[in-house]
């Protein structure tokens, strides 16, 4: 009788262990899934951003001081908020870069709607703002490219 007794307590036991370990197993698998997750969401989201730098330069690049030419800044607008996984150069650099961006496509329209419709008074200081711009950019593309590699090796 109390070896039966006894065999009840250590099944009952190793059922509470095994129940607790197969528990913690399934957290930790659901930890690192997520993980996972949000490591690829922060990958494409650069992705996007670097894509969207991209597309900047050669704007940069090609455009000229009139017309309706302006930098893109979704990508930027969606994500800005979130930079905490970048280095504090490439938070700063993507914070410079997208606020002169803003002030071009704010003195261009502003060109485009109040100056008069080929006078030019505006030609120089939006070539000066287009050029900084792309100088940030610039630098902007540097630093992500060096963030990239760093998480890949972070990643291996």
């Amino acid at each position: 009788m109390s070896e039966a007794l006894l065999g009840a307590v250590v099944g009952g036991l190793l059922a509470v262990v095994g129940g607790l370990a197969g528990s913690l197993l399934l957290d930790h698998l659901n930890d690192r899934r997520a993980s996972r997750q949000l490591a690829a969401a922060r990958r494409r989201r650069l992705q996007a951003l670097r894509q969207e730098i991209r597309e900047n330069l050669k704007i940069a690049a090609g455009g000229s001081a009139r017309g309706n030419v302006r930098f893109v800044t979704d990508v930027w607008e969606d994500t800005k908020g979130d930079t905490a996984d970048l280095t504090v150069e490439a938070s700063d650099s993507l914070i410079s870069a997208y606020a002169l961006a803003r002030a071009f496509n704010s003195l261009a329209g502003y060109d485009e709607a109040k100056v008069s419709w080929g006078a030019g008074y505006m030609d120089n200081q939006l070539r000066q703002v287009r050029e900084e711009v792309a100088a940030a950019l610039e630098h902007c593309v540097k630093v992500l490219n060096a963030a990239v590699v760093d998480a890949d090796k972070q990643r291996k």
